[in-house]
């Protein structure tokens, strides 16, 4: 099983990890101030994509590793109805 990002990769200027991690902060922020379900979503989706910013600035060895570590811990605790693959 291995990590795919599902945005394009953010173009305008290069990001530190330190600004994104506030940005994160910002859109989760905004998905407790929304005020619908449809809200909600696209606030989540804002925050999925800046995650995914952040993790495209990191090694992609140690991203793929770590999301299998992270699949493999949350198997453990019974987060998900069927083992990975």
């Amino acid at each position: 099983m291995s990590f795919e990002y599902q945005f394009p990769k953010y173009t305008k200027t290069k990001v530190s990890i330190g600004n994104q991690i506030q940005k994160i902060n910002e859109e989760a922020r905004e998905v407790a101030l929304a005020t619908d379900l449809h809200e909600v979503i696209l606030e989540t989706l804002d925050v999925i994509q800046a995650a995914e910013t952040l993790l495209r600035s990191c090694d992609q060895e140690e991203v793929q590793k770590t999301f299998v570590e992270v699949i493999n811990k949350n198997e453990e605790r019974g987060y998900y109805k069927c083992p990975s693959e």
